[in-house]
């Protein structure tokens, strides 16, 4: 799964210096982080994909985005089906032309976009054709309440990053993402069928009220 790190910034310095510090929060944190064989060590957080064929999508699509003019923050480093984090910067005109930003895969890669205000991000967050989870991190709750409302996702999680509990709550996308809801009692809403049959007792005056 593609994540997508859009940071909104006024032009002060003030908000270019925090734009700047999460980008280097960005990167620290994944750096932390190396794919590892889950059968030799059990402390990896991280392991390989799924197969070459998925881990060949990755480098495709990342390729497509560097070709294009966008800049690698933590540039992609595979070893057959083992990938490690990477992390692009893609300028906001751009990110509608990439690959990467059209298409779903599911690999340790993320992008990362300014944008100029809140409108903006929730506009470009909401011009993919997918739209599983969004997380929204800030102070001013009326600003979390409309950027939450606007977002075209199954679940937005407002100072917390994605979590699926097992029946809490439903999980599932909109648009191309997902299928349906998933959890104990929404799974069993998903896959029943309602059916409504009518019977005209005529004569009886069930329906002189109307």
């Amino acid at each position: 799964m593609v994540f997508l790190f859009v940071s909104w910034v006024i032009s002060s310095s003030k908000h270019i210096q925090r734009h700047e510090e999460l980008e280097r929060k960005i990167i620290s944190k994944m750096s932390e982080h190396e794919p590892k064989n889950p059968f030799q060590d059990r402390d990896g957080l991280m392991g390989p994909l799924v197969n070459i064929r998925e881990a060949d999508k990755i480098e495709k699509l990342y390729n497509d985005a560097i070709e294009k003019g966008c800049t690698a923050l933590l540039p992609l480093k595979r070893k057959g089906n083992y990938v490690w984090p990477t992390l692009i910067e893609v300028d906001k005109d751009r990110a509608n032309d990439l690959m990467i930003f059209r298409e779903e895969l599911f690999g340790p890669i993320a992008i990362l976009i300014k944008v100029d205000d809140a409108d903006e991000a929730v506009d470009l967050a909401n011009s993919t054709r997918f739209g599983l989870d969004a997380a929204v991190f800030g102070k001013d709750r009326g600003q979390l309440r409309r950027v939450a409302r606007r977002l075209e996702v199954g679940a937005v999680f407002i100072n917390e990053y994605p979590r699926h509990g097992i029946g809490y709550y439903p999980f599932g996308g909109m648009k191309y993402s997902g299928i349906g809801r998933e959890g104990i009692g929404y799974s069993i809403k998903e896959l029943t069928t309602t059916k409504t049959i009518v019977y005209n007792y005529k004569g009886y005056g069930i329906w002189e009220y109307i």
